[in-house]
């Protein structure tokens, strides 16, 4: 499976791009909430750059990465 996000981490900081759809379609594509928290919770970071450009999606994935990153340190 392709990962359609990426997460740099620096020092103290990461910065996180997302440039595709939010959710998984039937082929796979798109950026998965599951994988993408899963991702988010290994930082130990205490800023996050997000870099979102995204044709749209899934709301209730977007809503729990939203969730994810608002909860995160």
């Amino acid at each position: 499976m392709k990962q359609w996000y990426k997460i740099t981490a620096k020092k103290d900081s990461a910065d996180i791009l997302i440039y595709e759809q939010i959710g998984q379609n039937w082929f796979d594509e798109g950026v998965s909430a599951k994988k993408f928290v899963t991702d988010l919770n290994k930082l130990d970071v205490s800023a996050i750059n997000l870099f979102i450009n995204s044709p749209g999606g899934n709301v209730f994935e977007g809503n729990s990465i939203y969730n994810a990153l608002v909860r995160h340190k």
